[in-house]
């Protein structure tokens, strides 16, 4: 059964964890580097951190990575099942 006492920001800032983590994974899966991730973030929301999104910026963001992942993963193909 839920715990509806608890405190609303605790929620917020679970949910703001699990954004950073999922936003990290796909920044890794992506391969940037710190400065290109940075430079991302100001030339579409003019700021310089994930910590300075709003939750719906934060989400866009999110949005963007996915599929810019996706067509990576296209570009890139998997072919590790692949017998050879």
């Amino acid at each position: 059964m839920p715990n509806n006492n608890l405190p609303k920001h605790t929620s917020h800032a679970l949910d703001r964890d699990q954004l950073m983590m999922e936003s990290q994974r796909l920044i890794e899966a992506l391969g940037w580097k710190e400065e290109k991730g940075k430079q991302f973030l100001i030339d579409n929301y003019g700021k310089k951190g994930r910590q300075l999104l709003t939750n719906e910026e934060f989400a866009n963001f999110i949005n963007k990575l996915q599929s810019m992942q996706a067509n990576y993963d296209d570009e890139v193909g998997y072919w590790e099942d692949v017998p050879s």
